[in-house]
């Protein structure tokens, strides 16, 4: 079965194709075998609150079924008599929803493993991830408590609906926080830590602050700059420079995982679909252990 979002039709006919769905897997499950005879298009439109001013609910009906059919969906179309008069009906596949996950999953992490920017975006939020993206049993584990930066997570700058529709965080970068050394001889030392996604020439700049005694720069990607090009810039002894190399393919497959698995999970909630759904969580878990293995290696 293949997922919604893959549909090439605009946002709003990609929900009422989901409304369909739902509408149609709901009124197999509900009904006994010799019940199920199928709905028009017509009944689908009403069920699934369909609305069209352009062509008409029935009509607009008609046109996604027929996307569905064409694009691998399970929906069965037959033609049956209804008050003397042959009309077409659709059903839901039941028999598809219990096919293997990984022929569901597999898509979806292909997709992803080909999207390189939403790959990078997931890897710069799980630097930032805190503990309640960890089960008890990755705690133990791997002895963290979050992503590496878990500590001094920047602003989200998404608006309530983009975080509704689960969209690429936006953080607000540069980051910066106050840090202190460890006491020694009952002196400690305290700096600024700037968590960032790209190099600033301002970052090299001279500490100018008397109560400040180092800076440290952590630069969550690789940066277009050289290590050279970074190393002339800085004008200040005291300032140290650290930056992630290019993602190795363990890593990105990780990250596919993760976003395959949240996708699966999203698009599985139909009753009949719990089998899906506890192969997509197990996926998910699995890929955060991963990612976060993946940050304690990562050079940075």
């Amino acid at each position: 079965m293949r997922c919604v979002p893959e549909l090439e039709v605009g946002p709003e006919e990609r929900d009422q194709c989901r409304s369909i769905l739902q509408t149609l897997l709901l009124w197999v499950v509900s009904l006994p075998d010799n019940l199920r005879d199928g709905l028009t298009a017509q009944e689908v439109a009403e069920a699934a609150w369909l609305q069209d001013d352009a062509v008409g609910a029935t009509a607009q009906a008609e046109h996604l079924l027929e996307v569905l059919i064409q694009s691998g969906f399970p929906v069965r179309k037959e033609k049956k008599s209804r008050g003397g008069e042959e009309v077409a009906v659709y059903t839901y596949e039941t028999s598809v929803v219990q096919a293997n996950p990984v022929k569901f999953f597999a898509p979806l992490k292909k997709k992803y493993l080909q999207d390189l920017k939403r790959l990078d975006e997931k890897w710069i939020e799980s630097l930032f991830w805190d503990v309640t993206m960890l089960t008890p049993e990755a705690q133990a584990e791997l002895h963290v408590d979050g992503g590496i930066f878990g500590k001094c997570a920047p602003n989200d700058l998404r608006t309530q609906s983009e975080r509704a529709s689960n969209a690429p965080i936006r953080f607000s970068f540069p980051h910066r926080s106050g840090a202190s050394t460890r006491r020694v001889h009952k002196v400690a030392y305290g700096g600024e830590i700037v968590v960032c996604d790209h190099w600033l020439e301002e970052f090299g700049e001279e500490i100018k602050h008397s109560d400040q005694h180092f800076r440290i720069v952590y630069i969550c990607s690789k940066p277009s700059k050289t290590d050279e090009v970074i190393t002339s810039a800085l004008k200040d002894t005291r300032i140290a420079v650290c930056h992630a190399e290019t993602l190795k393919q363990e890593t990105r497959d990780a990250l596919a995982d993760l976003l395959a698995a949240q996708e699966m999970k999203k698009n599985c909630a139909a009753p009949n679909q719990g089998s899906l759904r506890e192969y997509a969580e197990t996926k998910h878990n699995a890929a955060i252990k991963a990612i976060l293995k993946c940050q304690l290696v990562h050079r940075f």
